[in-house]
């Protein structure tokens, strides 16, 4: 029996992968122009960073932690963040934080000193400002937050861009 339990614990992964994939993909909303034409292609359009699944993610935030705890548990993911995010130090930024799923695994202070969440979708921004808020604990047990609505690409320095070629 122990011989085929990885066998099936990743059967379970890759099921519950699977399941998460199609929840999200049957719920982003189908591509259209206004006129009901399909939209013109990207690439022949003003650059303009596109994300087409943001309207999806800001319906789906409020439910988003329910929908996909039971398919991360069995998948392994607390147990990864847990072991990647203890390793943060300094002044962090997280990009594309979601609902702040990764917010109980930060070490506290001295650490992380500081902490950014950044997501573009609004709706998951607020439901990961109420878990920072939760999270609190008394003072200096967490790092301060900062949300910060931004989308990867849109993210920039004193030096320019942090993602594309340099200016």
């Amino acid at each position: 029996m122990t011989s085929r339990l990885p066998v099936l614990l990743g059967g379970l992964a890759a099921f519950a992968a699977g399941g998460t994939l199609a929840a999200l993909g049957a719920a982003s909303p189908k591509k259209q122009n206004g006129d009901g034409s399909e939209p013109a292609d990207p690439a022949s359009s003003p650059r303009k960073p596109v994300i087409p699944s943001l309207a999806t993610f800001n319906a789906i935030a409020p439910a988003y932690d329910a929908r996909i705890d039971r398919e991360e548990f069995f998948m392994g993911i607390p147990l990864l963040r847990r072991y990647l995010i203890r390793k943060a130090r300094g002044h962090v930024l997280e990009v594309a934080c979601g609902t702040g799923r990764n917010l109980p695994y930060y070490p506290p202070p001295p650490a992380v000193t500081s902490l950014t969440l950044a997501d573009p979708a609004a709706a998951m921004l607020a439901v990961a400002a109420a878990a920072a808020e939760d999270r609190g604990g008394g003072e200096g047990s967490s790092p301060p937050v900062a949300l910060v609505q931004v989308a990867a690409e849109e993210l920039t320095t004193a030096a320019g861009p942090l993602i594309g070629p340099p200016s």
